[in-house]
């Protein structure tokens, strides 16, 4: 089960009740950061901006290595071809590839190969990949919003405001197909953890959800309430649950085996502080947003972002299908992108006791870490509606250590 990626893992009980210990990268982009990424290795980070740039740091110095620029709009047509005119929305990396698409309808292919004369460094301390331009697709007509890479393949998929999911096989290079359901722009997706050629997309303001079975050539529709407004962010936890977040402020949990969502938590991230005139006009709450959502795939671990300051962590139950708020890490800013990097080893389990007295402590093994990176701005991704003037277009790190009993830390 484990090699196969389907050992459920109980983790929140382990990594969210110690300190995490939050980092804040330099500042490498002139605008709101709008995407994160990591190498499988965890080695490596890379970011994306309303500035078109692509950002690659090393993560555990976390200095810049190699910078990508972007809205070189009049540039020529060769230069052109190798980056983003327009904003950056997502990114994915493989153990080969980086995949970046923009709000230019472009999505680009970056080799992650090391350079041939560094090709022997040792894993400890890979060399940096080159990052060199493979090729350019455009056969998005809108914005590419999504893009997520099938476990353990180097199969694509896309979304795109166009309201299409697109296919790809990086292997050969080649676009395979595209699907077609959701009545408004697809604002993200995510795949089936376990490897299946499955993926699972928001559809905005068309108030669904949809998992899609490629093999099959069928898509399941997952009706939206009337509480729910335009569901923007999706997070498969396994092939069956998957969650989902919107711009009324819920975290909804849903099963493929259910066409309504199973558990919502409305204000997940609280509500805006009322101003005058909406005290003067009556006007309800207004929630935080959820803006982003990342994780470890099958485990109870989630996280959730908005821009009320604080990363939320929950744990997921899924005997009772329910999401338990567990704590908050302060990170300012709007949180537009999350992502995990898996710990190298996974920690013992804890000896349960009866009686409750197993000593446990932090461990002390940096290969028991998980690091959740939190890709920041002053402004949300997709427009400027508002502005956090506190905030800064950085990226941060928050680092959290598992509790383990004191005869397992290392």
């Amino acid at each position: 089960l484990e090699s196969r990626g389907r050992l459920w893992r109980s983790l929140a009980d382990q990594y969210l009740v110690t300190p995490a210990a939050t980092a804040k990268f330099p500042r490498g982009h002139q605008l709101a950061l709008t995407a994160v990424a990591v190498s499988p290795n965890r080695k490596f980070v890379f970011t994306g901006a309303k500035d078109g740039t692509i950002i690659m740091w090393n993560a555990m110095t976390m200095k810049k290595v190699k910078a990508i620029l972007g809205l070189i709009k009049a540039a020529p047509a060769a230069l052109a071809a190798k980056g983003h005119t327009r904003e950056v929305l997502c990114l994915a990396a493989s153990a080969s590839y980086l995949v970046s698409g923009g709000n230019d309808h472009k999505l680009n292919v970056w080799s992650l190969a090391p350079p041939p004369s560094l090709a022997s460094a040792t894993p400890a301390a890979p060399a940096p990949p080159e990052l060199n331009h493979i090729k350019q697709f455009a056969s998005h007509r809108d914005a590419v919003t999504g893009a997520v890479f099938r476990r353990g393949t180097q199969h694509l998929y896309t979304s795109s405001r166009d309201r299409t999911i697109k296919t790809w096989d990086l292997d050969e290079m080649t676009y395979v197909e595209t699907l077609f359901g959701h009545q408004d722009p697809i604002p993200a997706l995510d795949a089936a953890p376990s490897g299946k050629e499955m993926c699972f997309t928001a559809g905005g303001r068309d108030k669904s959800m949809r998992a899609w079975k490629i093999v099959d050539e069928s898509q399941l529709v997952f009706r939206a309430s009337s509480s729910h407004g335009s569901l923007d962010v999706v997070y498969a936890v396994t092939d069956d649950l998957f969650v989902s977040g919107d711009d009324h402020g819920n975290l909804s949990l849903w099963h493929t085996g259910k066409k309504k969502a199973i558990h919502s938590v409305a204000g997940a991230h609280g509500y805006m502080p009322r101003t005058e005139s909406d005290l003067e006009l009556g006007l309800p709450r207004r929630p935080y947003w959820v803006t982003a959502i990342a994780g470890i795939k099958f485990s109870d671990l989630l996280f959730s972002g908005s821009w009320s300051g604080d990363i939320i962590c929950w744990r997921v139950d899924r005997v009772a299908n329910k999401l338990h708020r567990a704590s908050a890490i302060p990170v300012p800013g709007c949180i537009n992108s999350l992502t995990v990097a898996e710990p190298a080893d996974y920690p013992p389990a804890l000896i349960a006791s009866g009686k409750n007295d197993a000593a446990t402590a932090p461990s002390t093994s940096p290969e028991h870490s998980l690091v959740l990176y939190a890709a920041t701005g002053q402004e949300h991704k997709n427009g400027r509606w508002w502005k956090v003037p506190e905030a800064r277009n950085v990226l941060y790190k928050v680092e959290l250590s598992p509790l383990v009993n004191v005869s397992s830390s290392r």
